[in-house]
């Protein structure tokens, strides 16, 4: 069934043949002339037509946030922002985990081979994170007429980041109370609870974490670790051992040393550990990945403007070392804690060894590397009307008379309805068509739901 939101981009030869150079694993490639408002709609018409995961990667935060909104306002829901995370150096027992539960849903879906798109910025993908085999040792599938151990559940969910507690209230819990589990994993919007019958799986459902009442019954779950650094018995040793390494080898003051003693306590102890990020430098990198390592192998890359990107990572690695210095005087980090992140340069070197795209909006010197090709698109932002409907039937008259193809996204069906009707009084003839199937003519104007940051023109296209 044809898409007409996205299939007339197969119009243009450029974007046909960037196909099929991607398909041949050509890269790195350069791409020109796409703008910010057409970017989102650009990258899931690739989505769509290669049936691949893709990264997009941006050098702002916000404008992460926005590709994001764009992808899924156009219809899309196989996207998903992969957010930069707060680096917590101090011991604070109560903060939000809402950008780390996504950053794992993000990776359980890219485990899975799941198609989707992630975006994310820069900073967001230079943390290290655990190794993609021991994550997906630790992501557990529980089935309906299946056996469980007890034992070997909870020794897994622990290694898992979980905190064992009496009831269960948030992401990262579970309990045990008899034949009866609870646990809230982050790729979920609500916990499960899991019946035993002696010790084989009676029932599973999802329930409302306030109200306790069932939702929905399951035959199967996946329950991924709740934690990006997970600190395992095969190596926890080895992690005091580097620690206790660090506070010998330096004349620490003793603020230092009082707090990373109870570290050391923990780590010989087997207590829990929230703040995973000050024990990080100490893990053995072998036990280390990216989230690249969680990409299928033949998974697309999109850089939108590889300069800014490498202007960004300066001003990150130098934001970082100003703060981690200042931290180090102040007695709150180590010195292995400055300077954990990725850097840029082998970050990107990861990035050309898969099927790389660099865009740019203006066509610029050549990068460090070497395009394989280079493609051209002209586009352009079109007028913001501000409710001056004699502006847009203006426009919209004459990109009908050149032979456009014309879409206006509409928000809700019920102003998608409202606009055709007021076109018509106008003299526009439209076709409303909320389900986005279905093939556009050249001349034809749509009316369909979503919405993206700004309109925009593909001028290659009639």
């Amino acid at each position: 069934m044809n898409n007409f939101l996205l299939d007339p981009l197969l119009n243009m030869d450029s974007y046909r043949d960037l196909l099929r150079d991607i398909e041949r694993k050509l890269s790195p490639i350069f791409l020109y002339g796409l703008i910010d408002e057409d970017l989102g709609h650009f990258v899931y018409g690739l989505n769509e037509h290669l049936n691949k995961q893709i990264l997009l990667v941006t050098y702002d935060e916000a404008k992460s946030k926005r590709l994001y909104e764009d992808i899924r306002n156009l219809g899309n829901e196989n996207v998903e922002h992969f957010p930069s995370k707060e680096k917590l150096f101090y011991e604070i027992d109560a903060h939000s985990y809402d950008n780390m539960n996504q950053r794992l849903k993000v990776l359980t879906k890219l485990l899975k081979g799941e198609e989707i798109i992630v975006i994310a910025s820069l900073e967001a993908l230079l943390d290290r994170v655990v190794k993609k085999e021991i994550f997906e040792d630790y992501t557990q599938t529980i089935a309906f007429g299946e056996p469980i151990d007890l034992d070997s559940l909870t020794s897994t969910l622990i290694a898992g980041g979980y905190e064992r507690v009496q009831m269960v209230e948030g992401i990262g819990q579970f309990s045990i109370r008899g034949g009866i589990i609870d646990i809230f994993p982050p790729n979920s919007q609500n916990p499960y609870r899991i019946e035993l019958f002696d010790d084989e799986v009676d029932s599973i459902r999802s329930f409302d974490v306030v109200t306790q009442r069932s939702i929905d019954v399951l035959d199967s779950i996946s329950i991924p670790p709740v934690r990006e650094v997970l600190i395992l018995e095969e190596y926890r040793q080895k992690i005091h051992e580097n620690l206790k390494k660090e506070l010998d080898s330096h004349n620490y003051q003793d603020k230092n040393l009082e707090k990373f003693g109870r570290y050391l306590e923990k780590l010989e102890e087997n207590s829990y550990i929230s703040n995973r990020h000050l024990i990080l430098p100490f893990i053995p990198k072998k036990y280390l990945g990216s989230i690249l390592d969680y990409l299928d192998e033949d998974a697309l890359i999109f850089l939108d403007e590889p300069k800014r990107l490498e202007e960004r990572a300066d001003d990150f690695k130098e934001e970082l070392y100003l703060k981690t210095t200042d931290l180090l005087e102040a007695g709150e980090i180590l010195s292995a804690h400055v300077g954990i992140d990725y850097e840029y340069k082998d970050f990107i070197k990861m990035i050309l060894e898969r099927t790389t795209l660099m865009s740019s909006t203006l066509l610029r010197p050549s990068y460090d590397v070497a395009g394989k090709a280079i493609y051209s698109f002209t586009c352009k932002s079109t007028t913001n009307y501000h409710n001056k409907m004699d502006l847009l039937v203006e426009d919209l008259k004459y990109y009908k008379y050149r032979g456009y193809k014309i879409i206006i996204l509409s928000g809700t069906e019920e102003r998608g309805i409202r606009l055709k009707e007021t076109l018509l009084e106008y003299g526009i003839d439209s076709t409303f068509s909320p389900g986005k199937k279905g093939e556009i003519k050249s001349g034809q104007l749509f009316i369909t739901t979503g919405s993206v940051q700004g309109g925009f023109e593909y001028s290659n296209i009639k």
